[in-house]
């Protein structure tokens, strides 16, 4: 502290005092003396000196408070007019509108100026030279006018109106050291009128009675008429009345400024902002239980102006503690006319807005929040959004654009700084904090876009507002979707618009709720590069939904099903687990639900075994829907370049990744078909479904018997039927297009065929329809054919011509009808039942009046002795049987005679009554019958001679046997005259050496039973080849059957007497009669035991000529 030192101006205000009172009391113009007094005073006034770091002490700043008053009082006094501010007038303003502004100005004209002119016409017009011995002292000595009395009161009057005008302007701007003091006007009491008139009329009234009171006292000294003093005195009581409502208004609120102004420079001060922003001023809106404060404040150049402010934000709202939400506001920039510039940023103005209770703060939404507090909240939310993501954005106007009795409010908000839709993911968080949701519509008005806040849930909207329900609904959709978008892909990537109409939601038979929408892509964006591999981000996202898939969306206007939208895809998500195994999902009438959880699976597998992702065509429920397991036939369009084969050897991770313990994969005309679920066996199927299935696995059969083509396209199951007389047998048709294979691709490999499906039986064929391009599998999984296969008397007594003999593998009744096929070659070995197939020939032929012959040279007739009271002939010697043949041929001589007497083509057409029966001739193992034993060369020993001329004449007989067989093979098949030609094994010349064997060949059917090889099916069937396999295990009378008009042989299982002959005998005794032997055709008078050669060969009327024929060996050895 300095030394001290006179401070002048305090004497010269005690003399001041003194010498005015005197002065006024003689009489003299005191305030005048008083004025000029004051205004030296104030201009020598002085402050002791201090030292430079006691500038801020609190004596120092009052010292320098004080030097300013006393100064400010000495100018005031000679220049009223300082620190005068004029009525600010916008530019263009015209006169009226001018005049109106200057004269709206007085309202705001203090209580102090006021109080200080009235006290001036009052009290400085007391009356003057009323002291006698001044008077005359002026008048006297200083020659002045008897009425300068009247004179001195006006000086007076003005003198005193200065100084308390003065001292009150002084006193206002250093009550605060940084900032003047409002006063107290006349506006204020207008505004606390507005609120609280009571408080204003009422002192008014008493202020204005106590004037009245108080005027007669006034009178006596009053310079004004009594009127004028009755007026001022009225005047001053109003205005003592209003004063203290006026002031409360006024002063407490520039108070609370002054207050806050010294804690916000210490706050900034501590955050280093020095010097720190002036705080201008502080409004105040929210509600009572939640206080909104706004601090309005001045930055500075040197501290970065309100840039540097409004980067402060999280450092402020530290500074001021507790639970209050701060945010430091933009204020806009304002044009030359005092208007703000929408989204400008003032370079040093900013607000602090202070919420006090985040937890009450009042609803944005509620119709009794006020305007200035939505204002407010608006800017407040918008600045937090920008310091949390470095971006400026600012609201401009708002405007409520939903009906006066809407239950909640909603506004339009104009905006800068950002796209409405990303200012509403910014503001989302704070959204809840006011009361409000806030949607962004960035396709407003041609893409200006909206921004609307409020709460959307039961607000009415008006009618040029634009807005309904729904179009609220989709906005909120949009923006959700918008945030979720954000949080999975990559910053910047600009999110894909839901399309609303493709909403749907369907339900999985479980009840559980799954939704789909369909996004469309931004320009130069794809699913497959933008989308799809982001799919674990995007469920990261949505992680209230347990599932979540991402799919192509199918363009409908595409030429092919499943074809991508290059420019959308869907999302499908459901708030509950969904199941997550194939087997596990079950249909569910009407719904798409599982097909899209199917889809997912789908896109699942695939993406696990690194294969691109396809699109699910279609799925199909193949089991029942009270399947407990389920199994699903999935119909795929491939992409990526993915083909089929790629599939098959991905399937065994496929199968692990769906959970399934059944996986099937063919061609698709669209891509591919995948059967995946429960194993077909453990569940029931439909029948569609069978076959599809079948279909599948044989394909896979196929496969790994090695039926494939070069491209790896399967054969395809055109059908798949059961026979009607054979549940056993199913018949399968495939299609071989565009496979390059053919029916010896099958044939082939039936045996793996067998094995590898699990069939007992597998039979490749031609397919029924005769197209090339089809083959047929007949399939059992036991063994088809019925063992045994007991002969149906039944069917017999109903046959009329045919003879039926066995069970083909259809379940058919297999018939031998010599109208069609004329003559019979039956071959087999031992055992192979080739005798019980003769047997039931004979007996049918029998049952149907037919002659029949049999020759066995074997066994004597012994396997048809059932048969020997009722045929013509039956033998087993050589000799017998040649003339059994000349007798036979003799018939066929006679009934060719007998047709041509009567005119007629055949024998079948001769009347009733003069047509014989028809002839059955069978020669059981002909080739005894006709295959000549070589004689040994003549010797010189008698017996040996004789041995060779026996065997000689032997062969002779069957040399006739086989001449005979030929004509009557040739001949006898317009006269109803048959052959059955059976042996054990057959020679590739036995059949060639008969004469006529062209034409037997030709009018013969075959049939070859029990285990044969190609050679035995060579020389036994025209079409060996395309002979069915009997397998290798092959039941007795089981072989195989080719009529003349077949294409190709067939399996049959003949039928069986189990009580043999007797049984046969029995049947035969219950049918016919016995034939009596002395009944039956003489054919023994042809027999002819010869004692030469000559005679030998002797053939009815005809001489034979001897012919030395080579028969060939019996057994055939060929290689191949």
């Amino acid at each position: 502290m300095s030394a001290k030192h006179t401070n002048l101006a305090i004497p010269i205000l005690i003399v001041t005092a003194i010498l005015s009172a005197i002065t006024q009391m003689a009489g003299l113009p005191g305030g005048v003396l008083a004025w000029l007094g004051i205004t030296i005073a104030g201009f020598n006034w002085q402050m002791r000196g201090f030292k430079a770091s006691e500038k801020h002490e609190d004596y120092v700043v009052t010292a320098q408070l004080r030097k300013t008053f006393w100064k400010t009082v000495a100018i005031k006094n000679i220049w009223p007019p300082h620190g005068w501010r004029l009525p600010e007038i916008a530019e263009g303003a015209n006169f009226l509108q001018r005049v109106f502004i200057y004269l709206s100005g007085t309202l705001g004209t203090l209580y102090s100026v006021l109080f200080s002119i009235i006290a001036g016409l009052l009290f400085g017009t007391l009356p003057q030279l009323h002291v006698d011995v001044v008077r005359d002292a002026l008048v006297t000595h200083f020659g002045m006018s008897p009425d300068i009395g009247a004179t001195f009161q006006t000086f007076n009057a003005i003198a005193v109106t200065l100084v308390l005008i003065s001292f009150g302007y002084a006193r206002r701007i250093t009550i605060d050291p940084q900032d003047e003091s409002p006063g107290t006007r006349l506006s204020d009491a207008l505004i606390a009128f507005g609120k609280t008139s009571h408080l204003v009329i009422a002192p008014a009234v008493l202020g204005a009675v106590a004037g009245i009171v108080v005027s007669p006292f006034i009178f006596d000294i009053s310079f004004w008429g009594t009127g004028v003093t009755l007026l001022l005195t009225l005047i001053t009581g109003v205005l003592a009345g209003t004063y203290p409502a006026a002031r409360h208004h006024a002063i407490p609120h520039w108070r609370k400024v002054v207050k806050a102004r010294h804690e916000w420079d210490e706050r900034f001060k501590a955050l280093k902002q020095d010097p720190p922003p002036r705080l201008v001023d502080i409004w105040e809106c929210g509600s009572e239980d939640c206080p909104i404060i706004t601090y309005k404040f001045n930055s500075n150049v040197r501290i970065g102006g309100s840039d540097a402010a409004l980067k402060m934000g999280e450092k402020i709202a530290a500074s001021l503690g507790g639970s209050a939400s701060v945010a430091v506001v933009p204020v806009e920039q304002k044009d030359p006319s005092g208007h703000p510039r929408p989204g400008t940023v003032d370079a040093l103005r900013f607000d602090i807005v202070e919420i006090q209770n985040p937890e009450s703060v009042p609803s944005l939404s509620d119709s009794e929040t006020d305007d200035e507090t939505v204002e407010t909240l608006l800017r407040f939310i918008f600045a937090q959004a920008s310091d949390e993501n470095a971006m400026r954005i600012m609201p401009l106007q708002h405007e409520v654009i939903t009906t006066e009795d809407s239950e909640n409010r909603v506004f339009f908000v104009g905006f800068t700084g950002a796209p409405p839709t990303d200012i509403a993911a910014m503001l989302e968080p704070a959204a809840s904090q006011i009361g409000a949701e806030i949607l962004g519509d960035h396709r407003f008005n041609n893409f200006a876009g909206a921004l609307y806040i409020g709460a959307f849930d039961g607000a009415q909207y008006k009618e040029n507002s634009g807005l309904d329900d729904q179009k609220i609904e989709h906005l909120l959709g949009e923006q959700w979707w918008n945030q979720r978008f954000a949080d999975a892909l990559n910053q910047g990537v600009n999110p894909p618009r839901p399309e609303w109409q493709t909403e749907s939601v369907q339900q999985l038979a479980e009840g559980i709720e799954v939704e789909q929408l369909a996004f469309v892509m931004r320009n130069g964006m794809t699913a497959e590069k933008d989308f799809f591999p982001f799919e674990p981000q995007i469920a990261n996202a949505l992680s209230a939904f347990p599932f979540v898939s991402l799919t192509g969306f199918h363009d409908p206007s595409a030429s092919r099903p499943a074809e991508r939208h290059r420019q959308a895809f869907i999302i499908r998500k459901a708030a509950q687990p969904v199941p997550r195994s194939m087997e596990d999902i079950r249909p569910a009438m009407g719904s798409k639900a599982p097909e899209w959880v199917l889809a997912d699976l789908v896109n699942k597998g695939f993406a696990d075994a690194k294969l691109a992702r396809p699109e699910l065509i279609s799925a199909r429920n193949m089991s029942t829907p009270d399947s407990r397991s389920h199994l699903w036939q999935l119909r795929i369009r491939l992409y990526g370049g993915v083909t089929l084969a790629d599939i098959r050897r991905k399937a065994h991770q496929l199968k692990s990744v769906w959970s399934v313990e059944y996986l099937r994969v063919r061609e698709d005309i669209e891509g591919v078909q995948i059967i995946a679920g429960t194993s077909p066996d453990r569940t029931q199927l439909t029948k569609r479904a069978q076959q599809d299935i079948d279909a599948m696995e044989w394909e896979q059969v196929f496969a790994e018997a090695g039926i494939k083509s070069d491209s790896g396209v399967m054969p395809k199951l055109v059908s798949s039927e059961t026979a009607e007389e054979n549940e056993k047998i199913e018949v399968k048709t495939f299609s071989l297009q565009g496979t390059g294979l053919a029916l010896a691709s099958f044939t082939g490999r039936r045996e793996k065929l067998e094995s590898i499906s699990s069939n007992y039986f597998v039979q490749p064929q031609p397919a029924a329809s005769m197209n090339p391009s089809e083959i047929e599998l007949v399939i059992s999984e036991t063994d088809p054919m019925p063992f045994p296969a007991l002969v149906d008397y039944d069917k017999i007594d109903q046959a009329d011509g045919a003879f039926p003999i066995a069970t083909g593998l259809f379940g058919e009744t297999v018939s031998w009808n010599p109208l069609t096929d004329p003559h019979l070659l039956l071959s087999g070995t031992t055992g192979s039942g080739k005798s019980i197939v003769i047997q039931n020939i004979v007996y049918a032929a029998l049952c149907q009046g037919m002659l029949v012959y049999v020759l066995d040279p074997v066994k004597g007739g012994a396997d048809f002795m059932f048969s020997k009271d009722y045929v013509a002939g039956m033998t087993g010697d050589v000799y017998e049987a040649a003339a059994i043949m000349r007798h036979v041929y003799e018939q066929v001589g006679l009934r060719k005679q007998l047709v041509t007497d009567h005119g007629v083509e055949k024998l079948s057409n001769l009347p009733a009554d003069v047509r014989p029966p028809r002839v059955l001739l069978v020669l059981d193992e002909f080739t005894s019958l006709m295959e000549q034993e070589k004689p040994p060369p003549k010797s010189e020993n008698p017996e040996a001679d004789m041995a060779r001329e026996q065997l000689m004449r032997l062969n002779a007989q069957k040399q006739v046997i086989g001449e005979l067989t030929g004509r009557i093979a040739r001949e006898a098949r317009s006269v109803e005259i048959t052959l059955l030609m059976g042996t054990q094994r057959l020679s590739s010349k036995t059949l060639d050496n008969i004469s006529g064997a062209n034409d037997l060949k030709t009018n013969l059917a075959r049939g070859i039973l029990g285990q044969t090889t190609l050679p035995d099916r060579q020389v036994a069937l025209r079409n060996p080849y395309d002979a069915p396999s009997l397998g290798e295990k092959i039941t007795p009378g089981r072989g195989l059957w080719e009529p003349v008009t077949a294409a190709r042989a067939s399996i049959i299982q003949s039928w069986f007497e189990p009580g043999e002959q007797p049984a046969l005998a029995e049947q035969l005794a219950e049918r016919i009669e016995v034939w009596p032997v002395e009944k039956r055709p003489q054919w023994q008078q042809h027999i002819y035991r010869p004692e030469t050669l000559t005679e030998a060969r002797h053939i009815d009327v005809e001489e034979v000529q001897t012919v030395e024929r080579d028969l060939g060996e019996m057994e055939l050895d060929l290689e191949f």
